[in-house]
């Protein structure tokens, strides 16, 4: 006798499935073994029997011919069938959840995604060591090595301080970390065990596509998460970044918290992308990739990106960072009452940082060993393939060029300051509040060290406005760009007609300004201008190491209005006595020698002349 000859059951169970999906499709598909069928054709050719009709009418009934083998799965499933007959049975119901669970992990992999119902099981997460269970059962790539202090306190933030206690926290960790891995993973415990809408905001279209295939990674094709919870996603769309759930996961929300919304449980997007949604939790998925260098650009990021669309979108504000320079976006959050926990890859506890005579070279000139100073003591962040060895080799290896430590700095150290000066050591240059009682007027100069290439590894135009008052040089304004000769002349004429400086002069060592007499002719009618050559002064570094003793007197200070101050005292922080891109520097040093005349002063009637 077959499994399907108690006609009536067969057809309460199809028709609960029909109402359920409003179609038969998938049906023979989903429950030929629920019947005791080795395949789903067996099942169909069954059905079309019994119904009188296709072209397997006129055979036999299957049930007498198909011997003793499938048994086992007619007892389980008429065992089933028994407990599961009435009018209130539907594919959802409990019964239909024990059937799925009873499927092996390779049958859930091959069965089509949207015919396992939402089970509408939740976990709910009190500890660390709960949420770190449930990202290392469910999430493939964050097995293993990743159960570790990184991972705990990454996943910690996002989901107990931001999401749960509404705290809004980003945690700024190094390249490489894992980062991603694990706020993808939260984002998955997120909108399976809690289903609150959330909104990912990234930096472009690649890091979108890899936070959506993360995602649909254990959403889709994960067959232990489909068997546990179900096919929980009624759409997606891997172009908008949207991840849609279930109608009735929705509805349940709405009646376990009373929680309304029309938004996806998840949508990736850049900023632009996201205006108008209301999502539970924001987050920011590293969003800078670099940081501007006109403050303008900083600026519009923070008050029409940040405090326009992302400060409105919810109260809960989490995510990742790494630090980009001390005038990008993250810089001015602590005073929107976004907390930042940074992080670099390995920390001095004791002792020093090796130096570059330490390093140990094989035969092609490669550095594969370090001599660790004695009594020194080094604590890096846990991250699989990560050593204390292997981190202080590219440190140390970064060392040699200034720029490839600024880099180390940023992107492993999450320090937009360089952590220690290489010559300038303990010598600072002070950022003041401007005058407002025109205490500088007329003792204000100007010095210009030009340059007109454009591309990257060019030389940049420095320009500097220095007041000289109470011994004291104080750099007004400071521009380090890079200009044509029509840009240079405006911006000379715009800072002259601003500052009104007694004397500007301009480096001319190699004949550039004299060359190029349209240049020339406008520089001539600005006040107080002459040419000056660097040569008898000594090489671009004897120059620059003449700051050394006022600046360690403390005779340089900013204000902290000039343009682009951070450039300039980057440039001081890192310079090392080795070749580089120092020409802030190199116009300070010219300034210094210029006008060093007018620190001397004199009493005339007891005024102060300079």
């Amino acid at each position: 006798m077959s499994d399907l000859d108690d006609k009536e059951d067969f057809q309460v169970h199809r028709n609960a499935w029909v109402k359920q999906y409003g179609t038969k499709r998938g049906f023979n598909s989903h429950n030929y073994r629920r019947y005791g069928f080795i395949n789903e054709s067996s099942l169909r050719h069954h059905i079309a029997s019994r119904e009188g009709t296709g072209r397997s009418a006129h055979r036999h009934n299957r049930s007498d011919t198909r011997g003793t083998s499938n048994s086992n799965h007619n007892q389980r499933h008429r065992a089933f069938q028994k407990n599961s007959k009435g009018n209130n049975y539907t594919p959802a119901s409990d019964k239909l959840l024990e059937y799925h669970k009873n499927l092996t992990l390779e049958e859930i992999r091959r069965t089509r995604y949207e015919l396992i119902p939402p089970t509408l099981h939740r976990e709910e997460i009190n500890t660390i060591d709960e949420l770190v269970t449930w990202i290392q059962t469910y999430t493939p790539y964050m097995q293993g090595k990743w159960n570790n202090k990184n991972t705990r306190e990454i996943a910690n933030t996002l989901f107990f301080e931001v999401f749960k206690k509404g705290d809004s926290t980003l945690i700024g960790k190094p390249r490489g970390s894992g980062k991603s891995k694990i706020s993808v993973a939260v984002y998955l415990c997120i909108m399976a065990n809690y289903w609150y809408p959330q909104g990912v905001i990234v930096n472009g279209p690649k890091a979108k596509r890899r936070i959506f295939n993360g995602m649909a990674r254990v959403l889709i094709h994960n067959p232990l998460f489909r068997q546990k919870y179900g096919d929980i996603v009624s759409s997606k769309s891997k172009g908008e970044g949207v991840f849609e759930l279930h109608p009735e996961i929705i509805d349940s929300l709405y009646t376990s918290t009373g929680y309304v919304t029309d938004d996806p449980a998840i949508q990736i997007s850049v900023y632009s992308g996201i205006i108008g949604a209301h999502p539970y939790v924001v987050w920011l998925e590293d969003i800078l990739q670099s940081e501007f260098k006109s403050m303008e650009s900083n600026e519009y990021l923070l008050y029409e990106v940040f405090d326009g669309i992302i400060a409105k979108l919810s109260e809960r504000i989490g995510g990742t960072l790494t630090r980009k320079g001390m005038d990008d976006m993250y810089s001015q959050l602590p005073s929107r009452n976004i907390l930042l926990s940074i992080r670099g890859a390995i920390e001095l506890l004791k002792g020093r940082w090796p130096i570059e005579s330490e390093l140990v070279y094989d035969e092609e000139g490669r550095a594969v060993d370090l001599i660790i100073p004695e009594n020194s003591e080094y604590k890096i962040i846990e991250r699989p393939g990560w050593t204390i060895k292997s981190l202080l080799i590219k440190r140390t290896l970064a060392l040699k060029d200034p720029r490839s430590f600024e880099m180390f700095e940023r992107e492993m150290q999450n320090n937009p300051i360089l952590s220690e000066g290489l010559y300038f050591k303990d010598c600072e240059i002070e950022m003041v509040e401007p005058f407002r009682n025109g205490e500088l007027a007329n003792k204000l100069y100007m010095v210009m060290d030009p340059a007109f290439g454009k591309s990257s590894g060019s030389s940049d135009t420095a320009i500097l406005v220095i007041g000289v008052y109470q011994q004291c040089f104080w750099i007004v304004e400071v521009i380090i760009a890079k200009f044509n000769d029509t840009e240079m002349g405006d911006m000379c004429e715009d800072l002259c007609d601003i500052h009104k400086p007694l004397e500007f002069r301009a480096e001319n060592d190699f004949e550039q300004l004299t060359k190029n007499t349209h240049l020339m002719k406008r520089l001539r009618a600005l006040r107080g201008f002459r040419t000056f050559y660097c040569k008898g002064f000594g090489d671009k570094q004897s120059r620059i190491e003449q700051l050394h003793t006022p600046l360690i007197n403390g005779q340089w200070k900013i204000y902290n209005t000039a343009r682009n101050k951070n450039e300039l005292i980057l440039q001081k922080q890192i310079y090392n006595r080795r070749e580089g891109k120092f020409d802030g520097l190199d116009a300070m040093a010219s300034g210094y020698r210029l006008f060093y005349d007018k620190l001397r002063t004199k009493r005339r009637r007891g005024v102060r002349v300079v």
